[in-house]
């Protein structure tokens, strides 16, 4: 069932940029309690707000390194006074 979960999960939210680890690890979580292939939809419908949350933070955090990363090249870019 787990393979057949992984597959909906991929294809339903490809777009959403999520390895195939963290899809592995959504999958194996729904695998417990999906037990008829009628169920995939609706449970992976069911897990999308939470996959959007996560995705929504780890764009937060990339958006902030990248910040970061910025600010810190331009530090090292700007010209040194010389008195």
């Amino acid at each position: 069932m787990k393979d057949k979960i992984l597959t909906a999960l991929k294809t339903k939210f490809q777009n959403l940029g999520f390895t195939e680890k963290a899809f592995g690890g959504v999958a194996d979580y729904l695998a417990a309690t999906v037990t008829e292939e009628t169920q995939i939809e609706t449970a992976i419908v069911g897990v999308k707000p939470l996959l959007k949350a996560f995705q929504g933070d780890v764009d937060a955090r990339v958006a902030s390194a990248l910040t970061k990363q910025k600010a810190e090249l331009e530090k090292k870019t700007e010209p040194i006074a010389h008195y």
